[in-house]
């Protein structure tokens, strides 16, 4: 049987590596260019090889334990194809693994990898579909520009602005797990009392997105005992 030649492209290479530390940090942005430098090694890898139907979608989940292999990420690649595409051989390469991070900082990483790969669009532009947020509406929550925003739609939300982004994710996992989806686009623009009169939309804009996202646990905690 012959042995098939492993040849990467140097770029993407290079972009995993670039962009591993940052992601592993639980930057969205990096995590994304990682899986996608990550999907154009894997195709690139099987695109003249005699593979398994099923063996992209095997080697592009490989990116998220890649980074924690003992001889680095591009190794832990090449090793899993060498298990599955006849006659090739586990590369020499090898670079250090990276540290464990933090269990936030992973989860972040994970879904980041996983909707990229998957295709989804980011947790931004999740949040816009499930409230039905236009890019201006986004643009007022986060007191910027409509251009910084279709930017964040692109490259990522900035990590100086991960914060609020978590704070109201949070806020709308809470609202799925107690309403139905189709009530939530009305709920956070509905006035409230408990709100002083102002809707949730308002007061994120207003950066009382910590008061909000206590007030709204309290709301549900308080139902589910009542």
């Amino acid at each position: 049987m012959a042995v098939a030649t492993i040849e990467l492209p140097v770029r993407l290479v290079h972009e995993v590596e670039r962009s591993l530390p940052r992601a592993l940090r639980g930057e969205s942005a990096a995590a994304r260019r990682y899986a996608r430098a990550w999907r154009g090694l894997v195709r690139s890898l099987l695109a003249s090889q005699d593979a398994a139907a099923a063996a992209a979608d095997v080697l592009d989940h490989v990116a998220l334990t890649a980074p924690f292999h003992p001889d680095g990420p591009i190794r832990a690649l090449l090793s899993a194809a060498a298990g599955i595409i006849p006659g090739m051989r586990p590369s020499a390469v090898s670079s250090p693994p990276a540290a464990l991070p933090a269990p936030l900082q992973y989860e972040r990483f994970t879904l980041a990898v996983l909707d990229e790969l998957a295709g989804r669009g980011s947790e931004l532009a999740r949040l816009m579909a499930g409230w039905q947020l236009s890019v201006s509406d986004v643009a007022r929550l986060f007191g910027v520009t409509r251009q910084a925003v279709q930017q964040w739609l692109e490259d990522g939300v900035p990590a100086a602005r991960q914060p609020k982004l978590l704070q109201i994710l949070r806020i709308g996992d809470l609202l799925e797990r107690n309403l139905q989806p189709p009530r939530i686009p009305a709920v956070v623009r509905s006035d409230a009392g408990s709100y002083g009169g102002r809707s949730m939309l308002e007061l994120i804009a207003d950066g009382r997105h910590d008061e909000l996202l206590e007030s709204v646990e309290r709301s549900f905690d308080w139902a589910s005992t009542a």
